[in-house]
């Protein structure tokens, strides 16, 4: 790790200085934007240098700047929704000041073209956004394949069907899943119980990484995965998009379809309605087929708003529906044949293409319905309010069971239902002239059932959470400043069927800072401390039984104690998009009474079969590492990127590695943008590898099997997009393991006993009209 910092810090400080020269056109324009009447700044209005055919946007402060200019004359135009047009001429040989004032147009515009994108606040910590057609071509069939290219994600699989994602090594409840703001409660249940959210629904993602964002709650210590509908249209009328996917592993087929619309300017009403119904069938290795691991997927959201004068309301609701197959080799009926099993290096079970779903499987449900509103205080102001109610039904069907497939209306031998109803309001404020931030509370109640027995008990939880973040900035001074402050309390009843009922109670603190230095638009460095916690949740506590979704027997202990976490990050980001680039972050983290899931080196034998066995257990941990990003154009649209993620991990009380981590990884592209053809229609193409190591950082005789050896994965991708009257189409050409490479994944629970998948072709088009 020190060597490797050693060559890195030296490269960084290079690019800093290449970057900061540029001898002949290194001037700039900035200033502020007020109107003209009171005063008060104008956020978010657009400046356009004509000449150039560029411009920029005001940030929330009024403040603009224009990098990288050189000695000329420049026609500027200011303009502003509901404003006159401000012009202003320059002769540029330094860098300038330059405010406009603008006055409130006396008669409506009758048409404004948008020219620069509002200046989005920086985020102090690592936040990558995937929308538009970056996110088409990420997508797969489950939120953490989406997401696992970005870098320090990786993806915690059970087998072919079931994922969910891992960020710096961390996953589950320490990664907040929202969708719209709200915080997906499946994780109670398990390390398998992978986010039920349909990827296809998403306008756009995003992927925080550190504690920092302590306004979603205490828990985030590895991160947070916000996946946000696409915004509602702001002119009258009715627009919409038809997505449609095919995959040849599998032979699955997924279609989408959008529609959405605004009623008018006298009666402000908009909304959309969006569905994804999704088929796939047996899926297959390099070598053969994993048997039964078909899966369906039939998925709606829908959401309407209204906007007044000084308010907003909006309602909104979202219903996913899954059957997945598990494979069924991983379900052994006796300890002879499981030994076998995790011995042999091809499955005991394997079987036939085919779209049916036999034993053993899930049936998963899970709805959200939410009203929220907002009511502007002041140009600087808004008070907020949200009310959710979250609601997820899981049905498991044994594999030794009599019964016939999915839909011949069986029962399952255990259900569970875990009803949340969320509250979160928040004051958003700027109390002096350069300090803005939010005061904000939340709640919750949470009511769990198990009928016909469960891995975990019936339960009720309640929580309560009060929140303070403030920013500090200053423009054009290149420093920026924030802390968050919180403060949270949960209550936790679980009730057992054969002893006394079981009540806990946890409260703590969670704090961070942060600090940003932007000197200039293409760099910046920033550094964020945080202390946050996580009480043990409900498995974690109680499992006793039989996993059925990972085919394993686990256990909990009802004494643990919460984790307590300390994480220093430091991220770099220099270059800009189009020209050479380099993000880096690098985290530091302290975990005390870290939970994790260990080996037990035995097996058991129940009436539902024979299982590995794995036990809930604590100890002081030290996580650290690195993720890094690069691209690099290198002639006419042909550029080079890459990605690496480093992690390291210690249990602390035994001086020893901690099991399931993510290993080291990097991969690297070559990639060429807009290439024209006759009609002049541009394609991107990319092609490159993954190459991941060989998890060597294992305790030795912890494990039922042996860490997999390293694998090299190839990819190629061709994307294409155009836009025509008022329309746009995207298509996307895509391989994955493209040299049909059999390996295994040290994060696939299932690595026991098969194969990751094979080779994948998919082809989807989106049509945005």
């Amino acid at each position: 790790m020190q060597k490797l910092l050693g060559m890195l810090v030296p490269a960084m400080l290079f690019v800093f200085d290449v970057f900061g020269q540029n001898p002949t056109c290194n001037l700039s324009i900035s200033g502020f934007v007020k109107e003209a009447e009171d005063q008060e700044v104008v956020p978010f209005a657009t400046i356009y240098i004509k000449e150039l055919g560029t411009g920029t946007a005001t940030d929330e402060t009024g403040y603009f700047r224009l990098d990288g200019l050189c000695e000329g004359n420049y026609t500027l135009v200011c303009s502003h929704v509901g404003c006159d047009h401000a012009v202003e001429k320059v002769e540029l040989k330094d860098s300038t000041q330059l405010n406009f004032a603008l006055s409130h147009s006396a008669a409506n515009l009758t048409s404004i073209e948008v020219i620069a994108k509002p200046v989005e606040q920086q985020s102090i910590g690592s936040l990558q956004k995937l929308d538009g057609l970056k996110l088409q071509e990420s997508l797969q069939g489950t939120l953490a394949g989406t997401i696992a290219n970005l870098p320090g994600v990786s993806i915690l699989s059970t087998g072919a069907t079931i994922a969910k994602p891992v960020i710096n090594g961390l996953h589950s409840d320490r990664v907040l899943v929202l969708q719209n703001g709200i915080k997906i409660e499946g994780n109670q249940w398990g390390t398998e119980h992978a986010p039920e959210i349909d990827p296809f629904s998403a306008g756009n993602i995003e992927v925080e990484k550190g504690a920092g964002a302590l306004v979603y709650g205490p828990e985030a210590i590895g991160g947070v995965v916000s996946v946000k509908s696409p915004r509602l249209p702001s002119e009258p009328g009715l627009e919409g998009s038809a997505f449609l996917m095919g995959e040849s592993n599998g032979q699955v087929l997924t279609s989408a379809l959008r529609l959405s619309g605004k009623w008018g300017e006298k009666f402000p009403l908009s909304g959309s309605i969006q569905g994804t119904y999704k088929k796939g069938g047996t899926l297959q290795t390099a070598d053969y087929f994993l048997a039964n691991t078909a899966n369906e997927n039939l998925n709606f959201q829908w959401q309407l708003a209204y906007a007044g004068k000084n308010w907003d309301v909006q309602s909104f609701y979202s219903q996913y529906n899954a059957t997945l197959g598990i494979f069924s080799g991983s379900h052994i009926g006796n300890l002879t044949d499981l030994q076998r099993a995790i011995n042999s290096e091809t499955p005991l079970v394997t079987g036939e293409f085919t779209y049916d779903i036999n034993r053993p499987y899930q049936e998963i449900e899970h709805e959200i319905t939410k009203i929220s509103g907002n009511y502007l205080l002041g140009h600087h102001e808004k008070i907020h309010l949200t009310v959710a109610r979250q609601f997820n039904r899981r049905q498991e069907f044994d594999a030794h069971k009599p019964g016939g497939s999915a839909d011949a209306g069986a029962t399952p031998e255990t259900q569970f239902e875990l009803t949340t109803w969320n509250m979160h309001s928040y004051w958003e404020h700027k109390v002096l002239n350069h300090i803005s931030g939010k005061l904000g509370v939340q709640a919750s109640h949470q009511v769990n059932t198990t009928d016909r027995g469960g891995l975990i008990p019936d339960y009720q939880a309640q929580t309560i959470g009060l929140y303070l973040t403030e920013r500090w900035k200053n423009y054009p001074f290149p420093w920026e400043f924030e802390f968050a402050l919180r403060s949270d309390w949960k209550k936790l009843e679980a009730q057992f069927r054969n002893e006394d009922d079981f009540s806990r109670t946890f409260s703590n603190f969670s704090g961070s800072i942060g600090a940003l230095y932007r000197p200039k638009t293409n760099w910046n460095v920033s550094a964020n401390f945080a202390s946050t916690w996580r009480q043990p949740n409900v498995s974690e506590l109680f499992s006793n039984g039989v996993h059925h979704g990972v085919a394993a027997f686990e256990t909990g202990d009802r004494n643990l104690q919460p984790e307590v976490a300390y994480r220093l990050g430091i991220d770099i980001q220099a270059g800009e998009t189009g020209k050479a680039k380099l993000d880096i972050s690098l985290y530091n983290q302290f975990i005390q009474d870290f939970i994790y899931l260990n080996p037990q080196q035995e097996f058991e034998l129940t009436i539902r079969g024979a299982f590995p066995v794995f036990a809930y257990e604590h100890a002081n941990a030290h996580l650290y590492g690195l993720d890094a990003q690069g691209s690099l154009p290198i002639y006419s649209g042909l550029g080079a990127e890459g990605k690496v993620s480093i992690l390291r991990a210690r249990n602390l009380e035994l001086n020893d590695w901690l099991p399931l981590m993510p290993a080291d990884r990097f991969s690297i592209a070559a990639t060429f943008n807009g290439m024209d053809l006759k009609n002049g229609f541009p394609i991107n193409l990319k092609f490159g590898f993954q190459h991941v190591f060989r998890q060597t950082r294992v305790a030795d005789n912890s494990d039922f099997a042996p860490a997999p050896d390293a694998f090299t994965l190839l990819f190629a991708q061709a994307s294409y997009e155009k836009e025509w009257a008022n329309q746009t189409l995207r298509l996307t050409l895509k391989g994955e393991n493209l040299a049909n490479q059999s390996y295994r994944s040290y994060l696939n629970r299932f690595r026991y006993f098969a194969d990751d998948l094979g080779r994948n072709i998919s082809l989807s088009a989106q049509l945005i009209f």
